[in-house]
């Protein structure tokens, strides 16, 4: 069975719709991390400048907190990419379907820190949600057989606009063709992760204790998804 990290053809609907779903996670976990702890969760770049602010400000408190989450999401990351390159064949499960489970087991424990926020419980809540994002960015690095990004959109804008230009550019109508599938996939991405932000900002409103909890709800019934496509006939398998 292949993994979905590998490369896909342009226009994978079972790629696309997973790819969506972890883009809503990445989303909604940022915000509702920020909102909670006041940092990010999957941003190497926002964090390093918020923590250039709080060192300016000599905030070490929140200084450490960003330094926590970008030390946590680069190792996580980095480990996942390890594990999914040597272990991928090996697991009964899709490695995919593995990540869902540990981000599910994580993001439990985070829920239950933010309903009494303290300095340890705001560092355990960093910690284990960064470790979530981390996971799945290290996991999902390809698909729709374009990279993608589902834990921030720095880097789908950045091969959206790519593959913006090249669609502009003169060329044959075979390569205009994959490259409109893959802005429409890009975009479609980009979209679904403004909307899981939305939605967590939203929801603050008026679930502010149990934010955390429609965020598990969702990752169950993406896991759930996938296994029942892996059990689906070979043509339509992830």
């Amino acid at each position: 069975m292949k993994e979905l990290a590998d490369t896909r053809e342009p226009g994978s609907s079972t790629a696309l719709w997973l790819s969506c779903s972890l883009a809503a996670v990445g989303g909604y976990a940022d915000t509702a991390v920020f909102v909670v702890a006041g940092t990010f969760t999957g941003h190497i770049t926002g964090n390093s400048v918020l923590a250039t602010v709080h060192a300016a400000a000599r905030d070490w408190n929140a200084l450490a907190l960003n330094a926590l989450a970008v030390g946590t999401f680069v190792t996580a990351s980095f480990l996942a990419m390890i594990v999914h390159e040597r272990l991928s064949r090996k697991l009964p499960w899709s490695v995919i379907t593995t990540v869902l489970l540990a981000e599910i087991l994580l993001f439990i424990p985070v829920a239950i820190a933010s309903w009494q926020l303290h300095d340890v419980s705001r560092m355990l809540l960093v910690l284990l949600a960064c470790t979530a994002l981390g996971l799945q960015n290290g996991t999902l690095k390809k698909a729709g057989g374009v990279s993608v990004h589902t834990t921030f959109i720095t880097g789908m804008a950045t091969t959206l606009l790519h593959n913006l230009a090249i669609q502009l550019q003169g060329s044959s109508s075979q390569d205009k063709s994959g490259v409109k599938e893959n802005v429409h996939f890009d975009l479609s991405i980009w979209i679904c992760f403004l909307m899981g932000a939305l939605t967590a900002a939203l929801m603050n409103r008026s679930l502010h204790p149990y934010l955390f909890l429609p965020l598990i709800a969702f990752l169950a019934i993406v896991a759930i998804s996938v296994q029942m496509t892996r059990k689906a006939p070979p043509n339509h398998r992830i």
